[in-house]
Order: structure tokens, then C-alpha cells, then sequence
């Protein structure tokens, strides 16, 4: 059987509900859904379908993971990653240490030694607010793209490995493994 896998960095949920509030207030006139609060999180390295298996040697070539715990992270600015020069993801950056940037790569080479393809982007931290199914429109870019940094300090709560299985009602994920 196979699992819809992959690894996040999450935070306390104080700093989501935060977080939240913010893209909301972009996102709510234009009626742009938001991802909710308990939802929000850093992906770190997406496995997609992955053979049942494989998880325990995942797990088991993981545990590094729980270094991510306590690093410091700071949401700055709101953006865009576009698709056929279209907006399709709204999200938040997130400045993380160099530290932080070298455990993406640690878990990249331990997930490409389980077969893994590299995924051929650069990892860029940030967090999903909404996936763009139609063009929001320009006042809502311009809105997003000419606001000011957030600047919300704070610091990772724990990895995690999650499944996500897709439902009508909404994706739900479920941990697999805590860090």
C-alpha cells in the first residue's frame, strides 16, 4: 500500500493562529480560502506516494530530525510562486539560519539514498496560505506584494513526518513520526 508522505517543520500554535490572522486579512475580500491554523507548517521535503514498506527505514534514517527543534525562524513577506507566469501559490517567507538550510540538505541526500528523486528546486522556507485556483486579481497582488514585512519571530516547535491523504472535504494529515 502506498502513503501520500512528507516532512514538515511546525510551530506552536499560538504563532499560527497569528500567522493565519495576517492572510486572512488579505485573503477574506477577495473570498480567497485560507489554509486553517491547525494546518499551517513548513514543508520540508514532500515524498509523495511512497511504498508502506519504506517507512520504518525513512524513520529510521531520520532521526537528525529533532535538530530542527528550537531553531529560530522569522515569517517576513507575503509572495507569490507562479505557474505559467500566474499567481498559484500564496505564502510567507520564512528567514531560517544556515543551520536550518543545512538539514533540508542532510534530509535530502538520507531520502535520496531510499530512492527518492531530488525534487530539481531550490528550497525555499515559507508557508502555504492558499493554493491559487483562479488569478485573484491585480489590487489583491499589488495589496500582498506592497505590504510590510510581518517580521514574527519565532522558533520550531518539531518535525514531522505527516501522511496527507486527499478527501472532498479537505486534505488530512496524519503524523506519522514526531521529531
Amino acid at each position: 500500500m502506498k502513503h501520500r508522505l512528507f516532512f514538515a517543520v511546525d510551530f506552536r500554535e499560538e504563532v499560527k493562529a497569528e500567522l493565519y490572522d495576517h492572510a486572512v486579512r488579505f485573503a477574506e475580500p477577495i473570498g480567497l480560502k485560507v489554509t486553517p491554523p491547525e494546518k499551517l507548517h513548513i514543508t520540508v521535503r514532500f515524498l509523495g506516494d511512497t511504498d508502506e514498506a519504506v517507512i520504518p527505514s525513512i524513520i529510521d534514517n531520520t532521526r537528525f530530525l529533532s535538530e530542527f527543534t528550537g531553531m529560530p525562524c522569522t515569517f517576513t513577506k507575503l509572495g507569490f510562486f507562479y505557474r505559467n507566469r500566474l499567481p498559484s501559490v500564496f505564502y510567507i517567507h520564512c528567514e531560517v539560519s544556515p543551520e536550518f538550510m543545512e538539514l533540508t540538505r542532510k534530509l535530502e541526500l538520507e531520502v535520496n539514498a531510499l530512492g527518492f528523486p531530488g525534487e530539481g528546486k531550490r528550497f525555499i522556507p515559507h508557508l502555504t496560505y492558499s493554493r491559487l485556483k483562479r488569478d485573484p486579481g491585480k489590487y489583491f497582488m499589488t495589496e500582498v506584494l506592497s505590504a510590510a514585512p510581518l517580521n514574527i519571530e519565532t522558533e520550531v516547535e518539531k518535525a514531522v513526518l505527516f501522511k496527507s491523504e486527499l478527501q472532498r472535504t479537505g486534505t488530512v494529515y496524519t503524523v506519522l513520526k514526531q521529531y
